[in-house]
């Protein structure tokens, strides 16, 4: 944390950027009141597409309100020798009709979903580390964010920026919160009608969140807020974003039954990325990977599907992580096949050489936990070498770095032929079959093991 100062033998912590959001009727604006530090200054933008929906830019000059300079869709904030304040109208209906991806802004039946990176104006040269976030909102009216819950109600305080920021909601959700392992989770569903009850909704949450705490022995964020809006009949799919806060979107098709939903890989999949630091771009494999990695384990070992699933999946799929003809490493080839598949391959061979040179002593689930430890799930932002770092210090291996340079930085290519061959599990006529004189037999039962 930064520090003003000190007074008397007091810390004063840095003023942050402050938001006060007034929800409009029926959430189609967001009134925003910004306040700025001593020191901002610079162009004020938006990030995915957002700046074309702003309007009534108003800078205090004083003691009174003035329109505030702009250049295109930039707006100027001068030199803040003591603070700025600056207040504006964003049409969140008008951009949510626009855009229509959840991601940016989007609409669902009169109600919203958007982050705050597209509606809160910053500096183009920060990204508004540690701001607050307060709301006001209609009687009746549901508003709630992914970000850490402050005191006072509906506020918010992140103590990251604006990148990767986590989801808010706005308008008729149907609200419900519950706590698993000690962390609160806030389920918002769209108001559109499900085949699924909102309390088998809850109920498909908590059990994925609690077959996540059985894998990271606790559960990775203190809060989670998960959004359900609808898709197509039996389409099921979903992605997360954190930055200070943590949130997954649920794209839940609306005659998709409990059971269904229940024996499907997307939710735990992406509570996975919730346990995993966000990093930069190019190093997406690794966090998908991990969860395409992760997620047939927590659900093997909480009892949700059956170890054949697992196996079966990547006797199947997992050539599909292999460089092809002139692809380069995982860091360099972007594919779909090479960003999921590739990247899952990365870490099974690291679980598989953990637990083979040190007995089981060691796995991939001692990393992830080690990172989750130290701090590095959604809500935080890691450079992927810190990953490695705390990766090869709680192995006491580098094999971690190893597999980094051969398979990452270079097109390496596994034998998975031989790979799975020591491990012991083949497919034949389409069912799984085990092999337990295999040298690898023992680590291959310790994979799926519950933990005792």
């Amino acid at each position: 944390m930064a520090w003003a100062g000190v007074a008397l033998g007091v810390t004063v912590p840095a003023p942050k950027p402050s938001f006060l959001v007034a929800v409009g009727a029926n959430a189609e604006s967001l009134g925003v009141e910004a306040s700025y530090p001593a020191g901002s200054s610079g162009w004020l933008v938006l990030e995915d597409g957002g700046e074309r929906f702003v309007r009534d830019v108003e800078m205090q000059r004083s003691g009174r309100w003035a329109p505030a300079q702009r250049s295109g869709a930039s707006i100027a904030l001068p030199e803040c020798a003591q603070g700025c304040r600056l207040r504006y109208r964003f049409l969140l209906k008008e951009a949510a009709e626009a855009l229509a991806n959840p991601q940016a802004a989007a609409a669902i039946q009169g109600a919203f979903v958007s982050p705050p990176s597209t509606w809160l104006l910053h500096p183009r040269e920060t990204d508004l580390s540690g701001y607050r976030l307060q709301f006001t909102a209609p009687p009746g009216m549901n508003v709630l964010c992914g970000l850490p819950v402050a005191e006072g109600p509906s506020t918010y305080a992140s103590p990251a920026g604006l990148r990767f920021a986590p989801l808010c909601a706005f308008g008729g959700w149907r609200v419900q919160s519950f706590d698993v392992a000690g962390s609160r989770i806030t389920l918002a569903v769209a108001p559109v009608g499900f085949a699924m009850k909102d309390e088998e909704m809850a109920a498909w949450v908590a059990e994925a969140a609690r077959a996540l705490t059985a894998y990271y022995h606790h559960f990775p964020v203190t809060q989670l807020a998960v959004l359900v809006v609808p898709a197509t009949e039996q389409h099921l799919s979903g992605f997360t974003l954190g930055g200070g806060g943590a949130s997954i979107l649920l794209r839940l098709g609306t005659r998709v039954p409990a059971a269904r939903a229940r024996g499907d890989w997307v939710l735990v999949h992406e509570m996975m990325h919730v346990g995993f630091p966000s990093l930069r771009r190019n190093h997406l494999w690794m966090e998908e990977g991990m969860a395409v990695f992760g997620e047939p384990l927590v659900r093997v070992r909480a009892g949700m599907t059956d170890a054949s699933v697992l196996w079966s999946e990547w006797l199947e799929q997992g050539p599909l992580g292999l460089p092809g003809p002139g692809e380069g490493g995982l860091e360099t080839t972007h594919t779909w096949a090479r960003t999921y598949w590739g990247g899952a391959l990365f870490w099974l061979v690291l679980d598989v050489t953990v637990r083979e040179r040190t007995a089981n002593a060691h796995s991939a689930d001692d990393v992830l936990r080690a990172l989750v430890a130290a701090g590095g799930n959604v809500s935080s932002e890691w450079r992927v070498e810190d990953v490695i770092r705390v990766a090869d210090a709680t192995t006491g291996l580098t094999v971690f770095s190893e597999l980094f340079h051969s398979l990452g930085e270079l097109p390496g290519a596994p034998d998975l032929t031989g790979f799975f061959a020591r491990l012991g599990v083949s497919m034949h006529y389409g069912h799984v079959v085990y092999d337990d004189t295999a040298p690898l037999a023992a680590v291959r039962r310790a994979m799926v093991a519950p933990d005792r």
